[in-house]
């Protein structure tokens, strides 16, 4: 009989502790989710993460886990510092997860269509800039040659008109001697 209430007493403590711990993590979690809304509100604007979202608890629920993984996916996107390859396999993961519900199935689904044009457009302008810049250089080529050769050709002009003054100079200087000797 001692046994049992020791057994009772022993118990209750850690059903204590045991309920505190879950109440706590609960908190932490409470916590997280809290963040979580916070940022995926501040993302639906437009606007970058303003808090620390890399610190995920060890056990939250796998739909928490997605959109805590879509918010991460969006916000490296707004900072243009992402690795697509990388997006697009957590996000073909996040489809094929089958805890994660449907409709964090299909945003990962819109975000991979997204991440597809958005990778498409900067190839584009990435070409468009490099053609952008060979045209200029043929135009700089095109443009120095055809000056450069009107440059020579009226350089060649002046040199001319230059050789015919000093010649009409030596005409007139002589035609002035002649015209003192008489």
């Amino acid at each position: 009989m001692q046994r049992a209430v020791s057994a009772k007493g022993a118990f209750f403590p850690l059903l204590c502790l045991f309920t505190l711990v879950f109440l706590l993590g609960g908190c932490k979690a409470d916590s997280f989710s809290n963040k979580l809304k916070s940022a995926e509100d501040d993302l639906s604007r437009g606007n970058r993460v303003v808090q620390d979202l890399s610190a995920a608890p060890a056990l939250i629920p796998p739909p928490v886990a997605a959109r805590h993984t879509i918010a991460m996916a969006v916000d490296s996107l707004l900072s243009d510092r992402y690795d697509a390859s990388e997006i697009k396999k957590t996000l073909t993961l996040l489809r094929k997860d089958p805890f994660i519900p449907r409709y964090l199935k299909v945003e990962a689904g819109y975000l991979l269509i997204l991440l597809d044009k958005l990778e498409t457009q900067k190839r584009l302008a990435e070409k468009h800039a490099s053609e952008k810049e060979r045209v200029q250089r043929e135009i700089k080529k095109e443009l120095e040659e055809k000056y450069t050769a009107e440059n020579d050709r009226l350089r060649q002009e002046l040199d001319e008109l230059r050789y015919k003054l000093q010649k009409i100079e030596e005409i007139h200087i002589n035609t002035e001697k002649k015209r003192g000797i008489q």
